[in-house]
């Protein structure tokens, strides 16, 4: 094959990959991640090395999840807002605006000053915004109607 021959795919249109494999190297690739100093800095204690960033987002991230899990994060909204859960709904108002403080911003706030990295290399970044904008059309399509049959039973009203 010369240098300006298109490749042979198996679709048999040149240079066009079918369906199924552009799906798997989607799937399949991982983003570029080549640790530098920082990442693989690591400290002993008690005979057991530990990885320093490693260690830390799984104690940042067991924490978070504990204050969750035991409704803390609910009471730390409620006193630095004042607002008051006066039906179920304002409760769960208040829950997805505590989690979204906390399991979003704490990790964030540890990147940032904690970590004095980028968050894009932690996977926080726009990416491939077609794709999921499509998936995010086709979910919404597939689900709005079965949002709209399930409100008219009694039971998941």
């Amino acid at each position: 094959m010369g240098a300006f021959e298109p490749e042979a795919t198996p679709s048999g249109i040149a240079g066009v990959r079918p369906a199924a494999a552009r799906l798997r190297a989607w799937l399949g690739e991982a983003p570029a991640y080549p640790a530098d100093a920082a990442d693989l800095r690591s400290v002993e204690i008690l005979g057991l090395r530990l990885p320093v960033r490693a260690s830390v987002a799984l104690v940042v991230v067991m924490f978070l999840l504990l204050l969750d899990y035991h409704g803390h994060v609910d009471d730390g909204i409620t006193a630095l807002t004042g607002w008051v859960a006066s039906s179920p709904a304002d409760g769960k108002r208040i829950q997805s605006i505590g989690r979204l403080l906390l399991l979003g911003g704490v990790p964030l706030l540890v990147i940032f000053l904690g970590f004095r990295d980028r968050a894009s290399r932690y996977g926080l970044r726009v990416g491939d915004w077609r794709t999921g904008a499509s998936i995010g059309l086709g979910i919404a399509l597939v689900m709005t109607p079965v949002v709209l049959v399930l409100a008219r039973i009694p039971s998941f009203a």
